[in-house]
Parts: structure tokens; sequence; C-alpha cells
């Protein structure tokens, strides 16, 4: 058996290994026909998160730019 130092995660090694048991009842080709649609769903929903997060990454990146500019301009007014 695995040895474990944080009690949480034994319990939760032990609660998957019950479900998977208790999933092997249900026979292979049942179990892969419900699963795979599940994880082709939660592929396209982690794709979908991935383009967000990159349109967010441009426009956070575009305002700090446009705020260094900003400041760079205001100092060089102030320069003057």
């Amino acid at each position: 058996m695995l040895e474990c130092s944080m009690p949480s995660l034994l319990y939760f090694q032990i609660l998957n290994t019950v479900v998977a048991f208790l999933a092997s009842f249900a026979g292979f080709t049942k179990l892969v026909g419900t699963l795979y649609p599940i994880t082709g769903y939660l592929g396209f929903i982690l794709i979908g998160a991935i383009v967000i997060s990159a349109f967010r990454m441009k426009a956070i990146k575009k305002s700090v730019k446009t705020k260094k500019l900003a400041d760079e301009n205001l100092v060089i007014i102030e320069g003057n």
C-alpha cells in the first residue's frame, strides 16, 4: 500500500478505489460509452478556458503597456 503523509489524500485514494471498483460492475462498454463523451465535453471546456485566458492575457499586457507609455509621457511632460 502507498504511504501517505496527508490523511485527506489517503481518503481521496480510498474513495477513488471504491468508485472504480463499483464502476467496474457496470460493464466496460457501458462505462466507456458514458465516460468517453464526458471526457470530450470536458476537453472542449478546457480548450475554451485556454482561449479565453489567452485573450485576457493579451488585454492585460496591452493595458500594462498603455499605462507604461502614459506614465512615461507624464514624466516627459512634467520634466519640461
